[in-house]
Order: C-alpha cells, then structure tokens, then sequence
C-alpha cells in the first residue's frame, strides 16, 4: 500500500477540520430560528459567540471552559440556603445541566450556577430555551453588573412550589440596587412583571425560550418563545424600594446602563425559606426534578451595516 505523503496528510487533516467546523455550524439548536426582533434600516444582527452556546457537546472541557465559569463572579455563596457549587452543573446529553441537592446536616442547599466570563452591554438580544427545574428553588436566566447595582431577570420561576400559582406564573425583573462601603444595600429598587402560560399550564411541563432585547439604557423588553411581552418592559416598569426606603425610585436618574454578566442558576430565596418553604429532601434527591436543562443560548449584538 502506497504511504500517505505529509501534503497529502496536511491536506485531509484540513479537510477534516472543514468538515468539522461545517457540520458545528450546522449543528447549532437555533440556526434557522430569526432573531424575533427586526434588526432595522442600515443594521444587522451580529452573533456574539462568546455569549452563545448550544450545548452540543459532553463535558466542561476546553470549549466549555472558553465562555463559562461554574462559580459565581464574586465570592458570594448565594442567597437565604443556596450554596453555589461547581460540581453541581454539567454538560451532558445537549444540555448544560444545573442541578440542587441537600447538605448533609443542615438546612442549606447545593445549588449549580454558571456565569459567563464575557460581559454584555446594549444594544443586544439574547435568549435561552431552558427546561426549570420541578423544586421549590427558583430556577433562573438573569444579568447583573459586575458592582451588583443593576440586574435584569429574564426568567424567574419556582418551577415545582406546592403553592401552584408559584410554579404556573414565572417573572421578569428589575433592580438597582443603591449600596455603601459601611452598610451594604440601603435601598433596592425593583419591578416584577407576572406571566402565566394558556390553561394554566406549569412552567416545568416543556422547554421555553425567555429573551430579553436591551435597546439602549431606558429600553428594555423582554420575549418569551419568540414573541414580545405586551407588559414588563422598562418604560412600564416602576421601580419601588418596598423592603428599604418604601420609596419609588426616579427613573429619569437611574437607568440599564452598565455592561452585564449573564447567570444561569439555581437557587434558595430568603423569603420563602424563612417562611419554611423549602426544597424536600426527597425532592433534591430525584433527578427526575431536581434539574434545570439549558438547550442553548444564543446572543446577537445590533451593529451598522
């Protein structure tokens, strides 16, 4: 049999990496889904592939590595009972998975999270079909500034909460937090938008797509499966600090404006924990339920043409 020579090896080497590179173009979950919002006259959508992911691979190895971290971007361990752990998400069967279970001896809960190492800023969409996971836990899709002063929640959901109108109505959020060095949070702002499915279906039964178009710092909207929400965006958003100041905030002063890192999690909330609403052991223990599933993500920046 005739040797291959080193030309002919560098060659097919080349062509394998075509071919691969091709067919993980191909392979992205929401190639011929359109951006739902029109790019407009003289602009285009740009993919930011720092911020987008399908999943299509096993592992947090390199590639997973290049865009996401499983920590949190602080040292903060998460609030009321979470405690954000690495080993508590995974890349596996499509999906990045996020996952709950129990701490032995006590109360608090190992949450998954994953935060990605590159920041976003306006104007941009982004969205993820996300399947929440069926706990008391709040299964999230959310942004903050790195100085923890403003955040956007595209999904927030209680996906299994025995209470059913916690598991069949998921919000968008607003906050602007006001802190200082001495006391922390004095104040946070902040506006929830409720939405529930037809037939008052449960977040948890399907996949969804939850977006979010950041326009320019007074103008944000968000979308669910491909479609506006009639209600929620910024403009109708009033801002009220009801656990600090019981103030309304002046909007005119306090915009979106700082550059955002996106957080995909799980997690305990103080209030209702303090309220003994709590995950089940029973539940955290069954795979069945205690999982968030992330298809994919994707993230389009608005550039000139």
């Amino acid at each position: 049999m005739q040797s291959l020579t080193p030309q002919i090896l560098n060659r097919c080497t080349f062509l394998l990496f075509i071919a691969f590179l091709s067919f993980s173009l191909a392979g992205q979950d929401w190639k011929k889904l359109p951006v739902p919002v029109p790019a407009g006259p003289g602009q285009s959508w740009k993919l930011l592939k720092e911020l987008s992911d399908d999943f299509n691979y096993r592992g947090k190895k390199k590639r997973f590595r290049r865009r996401w971290q499983d920590t949190y971007f602080n040292r903060w361990n998460g609030p009321g009972l979470t405690q954000w752990q690495g080993d508590h998400s995974s890349v596996e069967g499509g999906n990045l998975v996020i996952r709950a279970s129990r701490r032995e001896g006590t109360e608090q809960v190992n949450c998954g999270i994953v935060t990605a190492k590159a920041a976003l800023m306006y104007p941009a969409y982004t969205e993820a079909r996300i399947k929440v996971s069926n706990l008391e836990l709040s299964s999230n899709f959310w942004f903050l500034s790195r100085d923890s002063r403003r955040e956007i929640d595209v999904l927030e959901v209680y996906g299994g909460a025995e209470k059913g109108d916690f598991a069949r109505r998921m919000s968008t959020n607003f906050h602007v937090f006001i802190r200082s060095e001495e006391k922390g949070i004095t104040s946070d702002f902040n506006a929830s938008n409720h939405v529930e499915l037809p037939d008052e279906a449960y977040w948890r039964e399907e996949y969804h797509t939850f977006g979010v178009f950041w326009k320019s710092p007074a103008e944000v909207y968000f979308y669910i499966d491909g479609k506006p929400l009639p209600t929620g965006s910024w403009a109708q958003a009033e801002m009220f600090d009801k656990d600090y100041t019981k103030t309304f905030m002046d909007k005119s002063a306090f915009v979106m404006d700082r550059p955002m890192v996106m957080i995909l999690d799980t997690e305990d909330h103080h209030w209702r924990s303090r309220q003994g609403i709590i995950a089940k052991d029973e539940d955290l223990a069954d795979p069945s339920k205690n999982k968030m599933l992330v298809d994919w993500v994707r993230t389009y920046r608005l550039v000139e043409e």
